[in-house]
């Protein structure tokens, strides 16, 4: 999926894919849950998570925000790399 100036997410389903790619210059997502073993790509305009992912604050603009539930397998995200996500700045 690609959006020019903000992506969000919330609540939607995204069982059985192998892949995923989103981009935007701000990307929100909240209470997503990307399946175990897909290979996620999050691009923004700054190319980084957004500071304490998943603790409710508002998106910061140009970066990729985990406002809350964000999970991977059913793992809730944290600042910790997860290594089949991948976050990196829109060209």
């Amino acid at each position: 999926m690609t959006a020019g100036n903000t992506l969000s997410l919330n609540n939607t389903a995204l069982t059985s894919l192998g892949s995923l790619n989103l981009e935007a210059r701000t990307l929100t997502l909240q209470n997503i849950d990307f399946p175990a073993g897909s290979i996620v790509t999050l691009k923004s305009a700054l190319g980084q998570l957004a500071p304490f992912p998943n603790t409710g604050l508002l998106p910061v603009t140009g970066f990729v925000n985990y406002v809350s539930g964000v999970r991977y397998g059913g793992t809730l995200l944290t600042a910790s790399p997860n290594p089949n996500i991948t976050i990196q700045s829109l060209p």
